[in-house]
């Protein structure tokens, strides 16, 4: 070994959280729904889902149904606004730090289920086409069936 370098220590990987699974959920903080007047809501995202939950209904709604999702922060508490094709939601009384995890996770799922869905479409695609090659196979084996018992080799 050459004078002066030493051995590089091996690199430890580093582990990202998945933001797609599992259920994860938010809500205002107890000081956010009395400064802000935000009322009781409840937001969880489960896999390529998002549930709100406020006045009582809730929604389960696609991922790719949701328009997107816009944070404003506050001082101490964000606003985040869910964009759907009923109208947006608005959401507040959340922390700061807790309304950049939400949005950090509704961006990942938002990503997941596009991706989710191009593998469906490229899936059927795929059966479209082996079927296509199946059918011309059989179709091949039984033309060569018949010139064999008419004709011959």
């Amino acid at each position: 070994m050459a004078r002066g370098v030493k051995d590089a220590e091996p690199i430890e990987p580093q582990h990202k959280p998945d933001a797609t699974r599992g259920s994860k959920t938010w809500q205002p903080s107890a000081l956010g729904k009395r400064f802000t007047d935000s009322g009781e809501w409840m937001f969880a995202l489960e896999g390529i889902h998002a549930q709100l939950s406020r006045d009582g209904q809730t929604l389960r709604l696609p991922i790719g149904s949701c328009g997107g999702l816009t944070v404003t922060r506050g001082v101490i508490w964000s606003t985040v606004e869910l964009e759907h094709p009923d109208g947006p939601f608005l959401l507040r009384g959340l922390p700061n730090h807790r309304a950049s995890v939400l949005a950090r996770c509704f961006t990942a799922a938002r990503i997941t289920a596009q991706e989710t869905q191009r593998i469906l479409d490229l899936t059927a695609e795929f059966d479209r086409a082996a079927n296509q090659a199946r059918l011309f196979t059989e179709a091949l084996a039984i033309a060569i069936a018949v010139q064999l018992r008419t004709s011959g080799w």
